[in-house]
């Protein structure tokens, strides 16, 4: 029993949204070859919208009401295809934080 139990995956420690993009997601993305416009699109998202949005809040403790919150707050003053990247970047950095299981599907 001792030797299945040591398989099992240790929980992972709590770690904010801004530290997941900087560690984990930016990675990913730069590793599958997008082109480098699209890479650089996200990146300016991120920097102009999403990481002081983000703050200091941990994966797991953002909710959905918080991005439609946000969102709706853009929408006096960006258009409707601008607020559909950043929420469509959110809901990318989001999955991915839930399939490597760093968080658990957003409430």
């Amino acid at each position: 029993m001792r030797g299945i139990n040591q398989d099992v995956p240790a929980a992972p420690a709590s770690m904010t949204v801004v530290e997941f993009w900087e560690k984990t997601y930016l990675p990913f993305i730069a590793e599958n070859n997008l082109k480098p416009s699209t890479l650089q699109g996200y990146q300016q998202i991120w920097n102009q919208h999403l990481k002081e949005h983000f703050g200091t809040t941990l994966l797991d403790n953002y909710r959905t009401p918080m991005m439609s919150n946000f969102l709706t707050k853009l929408a006096k003053t960006l258009r409707p295809r601008t607020l559909n990247h950043i929420k469509w970047l959110s809901s990318a950095i989001f999955a991915h934080a839930v399939a490597t299981g760093l968080c658990e599907k957003p409430h």
